[in-house]
């Protein structure tokens, strides 16, 4: 798996907003670049936990019985 150059870039972090953003609003404060960036993010993140859960499954034990 090919991790994007976009997501290897460091960027400066932004301070903290001197307000709290609730939760449901965080997304529309979110710039294209970001919301792309966190995609991204989320996609890879989905990508090896699947595969973690694939590699880790028990395996069946087949019982004669």
């Amino acid at each position: 798996m090919e991790v994007s150059q976009t997501l290897l870039t460091i960027q400066t972090p932004l301070p903290p907003p001197k307000e709290t953003i609730p939760p449901s609003q965080v997304w529309a404060c979110l710039t294209q670049d970001q919301k792309r960036c966190l995609l991204q993010t989320i996609v890879l993140v989905c990508q090896e936990l699947t595969a973690i859960a694939l590699h880790i499954q028990p395996k069946r034990e087949a019982t004669d019985e």
